[in-house]
């Protein structure tokens, strides 16, 4: 194997391991690298996996593809349309940030 691949993948997963919760906020399932995960970008900063985010296949899509869309937990969706507060100027769903 290429010794700039072994770098990059020994750096990912620092990365992952430092920056990653341990565990999904809805299963409590531990996280590997290999799991498709999803941070709230609502107040919690909560990781998901993905299947545990309740997001459709087209959803998660789309999200993929455009990196100005935003995925907002439950929590703090109900939260954020409580207080109609919302972090910096993000809305409290699948949204596009300004």
């Amino acid at each position: 194997m290429n010794r700039s691949y072994l770098a990059q993948k020994h750096l990912s997963w620092i990365l992952f391991t430092n920056i990653m919760p341990a565990s999904c906020h809805a299963c409590s399932g531990n996280f590997r690298e290999c799991d498709p995960t999803i941070l709230c970008a609502g107040y919690c900063d909560a990781a998901y996996h993905t299947k545990c985010s309740g997001l459709s296949s087209a959803d998660r899509k789309a999200l993929e593809a455009n990196p100005k869309l935003l995925w907002v937990c439950p929590g703090c969706h109900n939260f954020a349309g409580a207080s109609r507060t919302a972090r910096g100027s993000r809305r409290a769903y699948c949204g596009i940030s300004s």
